[in-house]
């Protein structure tokens, strides 16, 4: 199950002439594509799943394929794209016990390019605590590197708003030039953003990555 929601980019400008012309840069039209996790596009890896986890393969899109590994107290996944390596397990961070994957997927589009894929992961809250925890994780796909994917970022639910874009930001500003091999993950959560908004701290890490 897919649908698609078009998120339209700054309008470029461009002269009106007897000959119009338009400008030479233009920003790209971002688009989001959400899928579910469910049993109708999943199925389980029994023959392959090690001892310690079930493994389950799910479709995905532009020939990718997301597995999810579920261990006893914690799940994690891996990516591979069509006739490619696997990433290798993702794992997040753990803040509580049970941790699970949220079903609903948002694979991250620029001028039709598949950049990246925002994942949320929630845990129910350890012995003595109230709150449990849930984080939105930033994912870039490279189809044609070794790993073939890897996580960019952690934006956590909190008191701040924003935090679904803010995860999708990561990916349509940072994920082009991002390198798997070299790149460590982004954490973004109320107590690291000095009181900012969300896409505000995001834009400072992207300008901060380019050198301006």
């Amino acid at each position: 199950m897919s649908f698609r929601l078009m998120l339209p980019a700054t309008v470029a400008l461009f002269a009106v002439a007897a000959a119009p012309s338009f400008a030479e840069h233009h920003d790209a039209e971002i688009d989001v594509s959400r899928t579910l996790i469910s049993e109708s596009n999943c199925r389980v890896m029994s023959s392959e799943s090690p001892p310690d986890q079930v493994v389950s393969a799910c479709d995905g899109e532009n020939g990718w394929t997301l597995y999810l590994h579920d261990h006893a107290t914690y799940m994690s996944l891996s990516l591979e794209p069509e006739g490619g390596h696997n990433s290798g397990e993702l794992e997040f961070l753990r803040f509580g016990s049970d941790g699970e994957i949220i079903n609903r997927l948002q694979w991250v589009y620029a001028d039709e390019a598949l950049l990246g894929l925002v994942v949320g992961y929630g845990e129910v809250p350890l012995a003595g605590e109230t709150d449990g925890a849930f984080n939105m994780y930033s994912i870039a796909l490279k189809p044609d590197q070794t790993p073939s994917a890897c996580i960019m970022s952690r934006v956590e639910f909190g008191q701040v708003r924003g935090v679904n874009s803010a995860a999708r930001q990561v990916i349509t500003s940072m994920a082009d030039g991002w390198d798997c091999t070299e790149d460590e993950r982004i954490d973004f959560s109320p107590e690291t953003i000095n009181g900012q908004p969300y896409s505000q701290a995001v834009r400072e890490a992207a300008r901060a990555r380019s050198g301006e």
